[in-house]
């Protein structure tokens, strides 16, 4: 259809044109074409910005009320009055209220400055733990307070009961009886110190086992007499009953006293108001009684109101070391005092020689209270150590004999010398305890005590802020 020249012709302009078609393809053209954006990596995520109503609020501050700031402040000044054990029991009370952490940090630390100051705060645990001991081998005892005392006194119980014992058994052989008392008298310092090798003797512990094996035999006694009367001993069978009751009351009471003082941390003032509460109990259960039957109280009747009131007096003491907090001699002191109170009542008696008993019993017993009242004021703001009591007893007991030796050098040789010596015991027991106060000086408790004392202790104000100051009793 075509023929060959056409169709060299044709390709020829197709090749031409094609040569001026690509310069122009490579120039840019008048309407820019637009390319695809590169790929670039994704930016993090940015977080979502909140809405203003969807900000949280931050958490409100708590502060404590302005009571409770007042009652700390006032806690400050007690304890800068020296109420130590006052100002102990509010800095607790505000440390457990307190939503401040830093007034319950200072709350916490000046309760226990106050009880250190007031000498409630325990002794700190050794630095060093002790070795492990042996197999076999003995425990150290050096550092055990009470140990010696409490093994002194049931060896010295001992004594007793090595010849209780073959009584109770009804033992007549010589040989045999010897032998049980060595035994018994052996036993009690063996047995008591075996059966505690492990444990750790206070003086509350050997104070209450001690007094509590002594009140033993009294109320073993008085329990024996009153089941079986005022003839229940006069026969060979109630002789060994009444021993025997005796010896197992004593050994019943001072295990009691021992493992009840152990679990209750019994402090050794404790111990001592309960004993001594005990056997105030036993004088005043049988005053009383003569008080409300007159001359013949009944025997039965008797050993059951001194055996009450011997229990009465343990819980009277109990809750006199509740109230009043005593030491071991401070409570010595006191017990002494109405001793005092009692033989200062019999002097008036003896002077006038009275005869009726009701009369009688009912001057020791107001005597003896007065006593026991002036005890507890003249230990009620100050401590006495048991070494300070031992000695303040000891002047009253020194005055009493210069009183009396005075009062006999000077009496009349006639029947009244007895009056004489009896009075001017009585005036020199009273000087010679009169002098002991102020010759010993107590550990004060008081606004009064005339000592220069300062620290710094944390001073927080009612927005939280914090600071220091000093504090002290000019």
């Amino acid at each position: 259809m075509f023929s060959p020249t056409f169709v060299q012709t044709a390709s020829v302009c197709c090749l031409i044109a094609a040569s001026f078609a690509r310069p122009v393809l490579a120039q840019p053209s008048a309407t820019p074409v637009e390319s695809p954006p590169p790929i670039a990596e994704a930016p993090p995520p940015e977080a979502p910005i909140a809405q203003p109503d969807e900000v949280p609020l931050a958490p409100p501050v708590q502060v404590d009320s302005q009571q409770l700031i007042t009652r700390f402040n006032h806690a400050i000044e007690l304890m800068i009055r020296q109420n130590f054990s006052e100002a102990q029991a509010e800095f607790e009370r505000i440390a457990t209220l307190s939503v401040e952490p830093e007034r319950q940090a200072a709350a916490r630390e000046l309760a226990r400055q106050s009880a250190k100051r007031f000498g409630m705060l325990p002794p700190p645990p050794p630095a060093v733990p002790p070795k492990p001991e042996a197999v076999g081998t003995l425990p150290a005892d050096d550092d055990d307070d009470g140990r010696s005392s409490f093994l002194v006194t049931t060896t010295l119980l001992g004594l007793n009961y090595g010849w209780m014992v073959p009584v109770a058994l009804d033992v007549d052989d010589t040989k045999s009886f010897v032998g049980l008392y060595l035994l018994a008298a052996a036993g009690s310092f063996t047995v008591p110190y075996l059966l505690t090798r492990g444990d750790h003797i206070t003086r509350g512990m050997s104070t209450l086992g001690s007094t509590g094996s002594y009140l033993g035999f009294a109320h073993g006694a008085l329990a024996y007499s009153l089941l079986a009367g005022q003839d229940g001993a006069d026969d060979p069978g109630g002789a060994r009953a009444l021993v025997g009751l005796m010896l197992a009351g004593s050994i019943t009471e001072g295990a009691l006293g021992y493992w009840w003082a152990q679990k209750n941390d019994s402090s050794p003032g404790q111990a001592s108001s309960i004993a001594l509460g005990s056997a105030w109990g036993l004088g005043y259960g049988a005053v009383g009684r003569l008080l409300a039957s007159g001359e013949n109280p009944g025997f039965r009747g008797s050993m059951a109101a001194m055996l009450a009131g011997s229990v009465g007096g343990m819980l009277g003491g109990y809750y006199y070391d509740e109230l009043r907090k005593p030491s071991e001699g401070d409570s010595r002191l006191v017990s002494f005092s109405g001793l005092l109170g009692t033989y200062l009542a019999a002097v008036p008696l003896v002077l006038g020689e009275v005869e009726d008993a009701r009369t009688i019993a009912g001057t020791l017993l107001v005597g003896a209270s007065l006593g026991l009242y002036a005890g507890d004021l003249l230990t009620k703001d100050v401590t006495y150590n048991r070494g300070q009591s031992g000695v303040m007893m000891l002047g009253s007991l020194a005055g009493g004999l210069v009183g009396a030796g005075g009062a006999f050098m000077v009496s009349p040789d006639d029947e009244n010398a007895g009056k004489w010596i009896i009075a001017g015991s009585s005036v020199g027991a009273i000087v010679g305890l009169y002098a002991m106060i102020q010759a010993v000086e107590p550990q004060k408790e008081g606004p009064d005590e005339t000592s220069v004392t300062a620290q710094l202790s944390p001073i927080l104000g009612p927005n939280g802020e914090t600071g220091l100051g000093v504090v002290g009793s000019f």
